[in-house]
């Protein structure tokens, strides 16, 4: 009998990074394993009906204050506005399209820091998987 483990799942805001470890976590789901995966408030229910568990959290105070709007997208929003940048030399798209970028996540980073800490001692996974390019130190300072 193989040991059955809690693994939490933390991913960027985006469907295609979700998608992936979605994918994973059914296999890890289907071998008895726990799967959590942490979810920004306007993913709330839809992992869920995909058979696994939810820890929420806000990546904004505005988001804390009101539910998000379904499907509203930041990171299409952010993107979309910085669009232009795109065409510019590359210094120039570095710091009109990249540089917004990563104050954003930073910003959601500090947002959720909190929410993290608390997350990591309910869930207490026995195995962190993170799909991002920046992660909140909660996940990397309970040394999981």
């Amino acid at each position: 009998m193989h040991p059955k483990f809690t693994i939490l799942f933390s991913t960027i805001d985006g469907v295609g990074h979700l998608n992936a470890c979605i994918g994973i976590g059914e296999v890890l789901r289907d071998r008895g394993h726990t799967v959590v995966f942490t979810t920004p408030i306007r993913w709330k229910g839809q992992l869920e009906a995909l058979g696994f568990q939810e820890a929420v959290y806000h990546t904004s105070s505005e988001e804390s204050r009101e539910e998000n709007k379904a499907g509203e997208s930041k990171w299409g929003t952010l993107i979309l506005k910085q669009a232009d940048a795109l065409s510019l030399p590359t210094i120039e798209h570095h710091k009109h399209f990249y540089l917004p970028m990563y104050q954003e996540m930073f910003s959601q980073v500090r947002c959720a820091d909190k929410r993290f800490r608390e997350i990591m001692t309910q869930v207490k996974p026995d195995v962190v998987i993170v799909d991002t390019c920046y992660q909140t130190p909660a996940l990397i300072d309970q040394g999981v």
